[in-house]
């Protein structure tokens, strides 16, 4: 078979698995490799087996990073990628690990100090595996100390930089200073870092922001606004706007005050609560940029929707406490080591069971 021949043949050079499938073209029995790959030239064959067909015949999820075969995965492609952990995993898999992005921050004063060496960058950048110390306390960051500092720095952001309602959504607060010392790119790229290397995602933004972020658009659904929002429902339930003249003229609506312009005056309320926090928005989008992550939200909106938009609480069950975890382990392979795995794992079936008793 003309297979065997080239695996016989060890001079021969085939640099991907598109080239292959045209090479062998002519074979019945190999066809499908040739229709399967032809759409995805950007997938590498999997390194490192023994069986010359196996090598040439899987290629390697770039998403999910499973191997498959070539002939199932377009069939696997068009499912993957449909679920907040394949963005999540994605958007880890994009990680620089050549570098580390090291920070070292007093816990009393860790949003200051996180901001402005945030932006200092001097060994690393957020590309990077984040690496954490706390001024004056001892130990190695294994992933405890960083998720502690993405949480804390998340959440800190949260309140210093967005205002509003936090049952309907937080937006940026208008602020001139803040967007002039580039927080707001700073921010954006706290979050993406803190998705990306398991820290929490900032769940806390309104609809039309989530949407901005996306397309650039600005979308008039969802908007809330602690001072604006109840002026729009008085003035949508007023039959004289004569005693909100002033109100609505401070927000740049220019035309005729009255009910017969009522909708004009209501539109012109809702751009002014959206349009002054563009500025600050797009300097949140360019720091989403780390990772592509704003191309991912453009590939996927729907998927990536929860990871910002106010109405998804992390469920605290059994994986989150444990995830969250960091006990000091005995050294691998001890028996000391062993029992306290089995203890982990008891701990870990006593939380389950009692999620089952929900």
């Amino acid at each position: 078979m003309f297979l065997k021949d080239v695996k016989d043949t060890r001079c021969l050079d085939i640099c991907s698995v598109t080239d292959f499938a045209q090479f062998i073209m002519n074979e019945d029995d190999l066809l499908l490799v040739e229709e399967a790959t032809s759409s995805r030239q950007s997938l590498s064959p999997k390194v490192g087996t023994s069986n010359f067909e196996h090598q040439v015949l899987e290629a390697q999820c770039p998403i999910c990073s499973k191997t498959f075969l070539v002939s199932e995965l377009e069939m696997h492609a068009s499912f993957c990628g449909e679920s907040e952990e394949d963005v999540i995993r994605h958007l880890a898999a994009q990680i620089d690990t050549t570098k580390i992005f090291e920070v070292c921050v007093s816990r009393g004063n860790m949003l200051e100090r996180g901001l402005k060496l945030w932006k200092r960058q001097k060994t690393g950048s957020p590309v990077n595996p984040l690496k954490i110390t706390f001024l004056g306390e001892p130990g190695v960051d294994t992933g405890a100390l960083r998720k502690e500092f993405l949480s804390t720095m998340v959440a800190s952001i949260e309140k210093c930089l967005f205002e509003g309602d936090a049952n309907k959504g937080k937006m940026p607060k208008y602020s001139l200073n803040d967007m002039d010392n580039e927080l707001f790119k700073v921010a954006g790229e706290i979050f993406a870092v803190s998705i990306a290397q398991g820290g929490p995602a900032p769940r806390f933004m309104q609809e039309w922001c989530y949407e901005y972020l996306v397309s650039g658009n600005i979308k008039r659904d969802g908007v809330h606004d602690t001072e604006i929002s109840p002026l729009i429902k008085r003035i949508e339930d007023a039959s004289d706007l004569s005693n909100y003249t002033k109100e609505i003229l401070d927000c740049g609506y220019t035309g005729p005050v009255n009910t017969d312009h009522k909708e004009s005056i209501l539109r012109a309320l809702e751009l002014h609560i959206t349009t002054k926090c563009i500025p600050m928005l797009q300097q949140l989008r360019e720091g989403l940029e780390i990772y592509d992550l704003t191309k991912v939200m453009q590939r996927k909106p729907r998927e990536c929707h929860d990871l910002f938009v106010i109405g998804y609480d992390d469920q605290v069950d059994s994986h989150y406490i444990l995830s969250h975890l960091a006990p000091e382990m005995s050294p691998s392979g001890s028996i000391k080591q062993v029992k306290e795995s089995k203890i982990m794992e008891f701990f870990q079936d006593f939380l389950l069971e009692l999620e089952g008793m929900d």
